[in-house]
């Protein structure tokens, strides 16, 4: 959020190194089920995340592979966003929904 809507003054930096450059990955669309499954895999060079939850249920997520909907660290409403604040998780992330099958969107930020 701006602190004033001054209008700023921009000294745009010469071109970053390819090396640090910050790439998106495209939209992966991994399905979820009432089976827990990986649905983002281990990445060390991961900087951000985000999952969109467009399943009719709530979905269950953890760093764990027996993520339950009581042994979650975090749980996404139907038709909600979710931007993983920094420090990132790099390992991988399990889900699971209660009922159904279902489709999450999620995008990785890279370096």
């Amino acid at each position: 959020m701006p602190i004033s809507n001054a209008l700023p003054i921009i000294n745009f930096p010469e071109p970053a190194s390819p090396q640090n450059y910050i790439i998106l990955s495209p939209n992966v669309e991994k399905q979820v089920t009432t089976t827990a499954a990986v649905v983002v895999s281990y990445n060390s060079l991961r900087k951000g995340l985000t999952i969109y939850n467009s399943h009719s249920e709530a979905v269950f997520f953890d760093s764990q592979s027996q993520v339950t909907e009581e042994r979650f660290w975090l749980k996404l409403q139907p038709e909600s966003y979710y931007e993983m604040p920094l420090p990132v998780v790099i390992s991988e992330i399990s889900a699971i929904t209660l009922s159904g099958t279902g489709t999450l969107h999620i995008r990785e930020i890279v370096v």
